[in-house]
């Protein structure tokens, strides 16, 4: 599957001052739970564009790693904060913790105008947290 590109949600261009980014790696123990996790993930992407204090969204795979990669951004720590908790991110991700084999997420600030930042940076960021 072709990376999803960045997206821009609802705050895009309200921020004057740095954003919230976060990027996040979640593999599954299983191939059995790529479908139902995929159509989760395009609902839990679908969710964050409209959601309030997103502003912006982009979703990679490595499906023979069974592996997914979400990179997103933030007005602040509180909306992304309450984003996670809401329906149905919430529900999904309960439903799918016991089939992770493992996730990584990391999380730092940038000036609106550097983003998105690339795929090869938010991996950087990522192998160096785990």
């Amino acid at each position: 599957m072709p990376p999803l590109p960045w997206m821009a949600g609802p705050a895009a261009g309200d921020s004057p001052g740095e954003v919230l980014v976060m990027g996040s790696t979640l593999q599954l123990k299983s191939f059995l739970r790529m479908p139902g996790f995929l159509r989760a993930a395009m609902a839990i992407r679908r969710q964050s564009l409209g959601a309030d204090g997103c502003v912006g969204v982009a979703l990679n795979t490595s499906l023979p790693r069974r592996t997914f990669f979400t990179l997103s951004a933030w007005r602040d720590r509180e909306t992304l904060d309450a984003f996670v908790g809401s329906e149905p991110h919430r529900s999904f991700m309960r439903r799918y913790h016991p089939a992770m084999a493992d996730s990584t997420f990391v999380f730092w600030n940038v000036q609106p105008d550097q983003l998105p930042p690339s795929w090869p940076q938010v991996r950087e960021r990522l192998k160096a947290a785990s």
